[in-house]
C-alpha cells in the first residue's frame, strides 16, 4: 500500500501502482490500468464520494484523515 498526499490535509492509501489526479477540491483516483476507481470531493471536514467503481468499500481513518482503498480485485 502507498499513501498519497491530497494536498488538502487528507491522504489516500491504495495499491502502489495506482495514481491520483488532483483537481481543485476533487480527487480522481485511477488504478494502474487507467480504470476510474473513485471521484472524491473534499469540503473542510466533509468527504463526498461522487463516484465509486468495483463495489469498493473504502475505509475512513478519521483521526489520521486517511481514506484506504482495498487492493483491486484480480481478474479470474
Amino acid at each position: 500500500m502507498k499513501k498519497f498526499d491530497c494536498k488538502n490535509g487528507w491522504f489516500i492509501e491504495m495499491h502502489p501502482e495506482s495514481e491520483i489526479y488532483l483537481n481543485s477540491n476533487k480527487v480522481a483516483v485511477v488504478d494502474y490500468e487507467n480504470a476510474l476507481i473513485a471521484v472524491i470531493q473534499f469540503e473542510d471536514d466533509k468527504i463526498d464520494f461522487l463516484h465509486t467503481n468495483y463495489n469498493l468499500n473504502p475505509k475512513l481513518l478519521i483521526n489520521e484523515k486517511t481514506i484506504v482503498f482495498p487492493d483491486m480485485p484480480e481478474d479470474e
